[in-house]
């Protein structure tokens, strides 16, 4: 399984995306332990689309065909590094939902006693553009995630504070920071 952070798709040439380990992602629920060593830490709640099948030079039309889920994910960021790409549990996966490939995604995180309700457009993440300059690099399986930081929300990561994120009115994530 490949992680792949999308942070820009240029009209003309490669995007700029991060891969993550596939040992980096845990579950919802599961608390979020930050590492002592290094930091400062930042967080993120951003969109991700799960793979649903085998792919390589995909064209953005048959995009569509190829996402089979749609999820929020938090992500451990570390400005200036690229240490959170390794850290175990760098990425919260949610629970997986049908994917919606037009409209608006609702987004509601809650962090702490602090909620942030924010829509983003579909349209906005690119997504078809997206699967295709990724599987003209690499060829797309199964499982493979691709996290969008159009639209991500930012949390806070104090200790023994729940964050908690709704797509859709539909449960994502929650968990604990440790």
């Amino acid at each position: 399984m490949k992680v792949i952070y999308i942070d820009n798709i240029p009209a003309e040439g490669e995007p700029s995306v991060t891969l993550y380990a596939d040992s980096s992602v845990c579950r919802d629920g599961a608390p979020l332990f930050l590492p002592d060593h290094y930091g400062p830490w930042a967080g993120e709640v951003c969109v991700a689309a799960r793979v649903g099948r085998l792919g390589k030079g995909i064209e953005p039309r048959f995009a569509h065909r190829y996402i089979d889920g749609l999820t929020l994910v938090h992500v451990l960021r570390s400005p200036g590094s690229d240490l959170p790409r390794i850290v175990d549990q760098a990425v919260v996966c949610g629970q997986w939902h049908a994917p919606v490939m037009e409209g608006m995604l609702r987004i509601q995180v809650m962090d702490g006693s602090e909620i942030t309700e924010t829509a983003l457009e579909v349209d906005s993440l690119e997504l078809p553009r997206a699967v295709a300059a990724v599987s003209c690099l690499s060829t797309v399986k199964t499982g493979d995630m691709l996290i969008f930081s159009a639209g991500a929300v930012p949390t806070s990561l104090t200790p023994d504070t729940y964050i908690s994120a709704n797509l859709n009115n539909q449960h994502c994530i929650r968990f604990k920071v440790k």
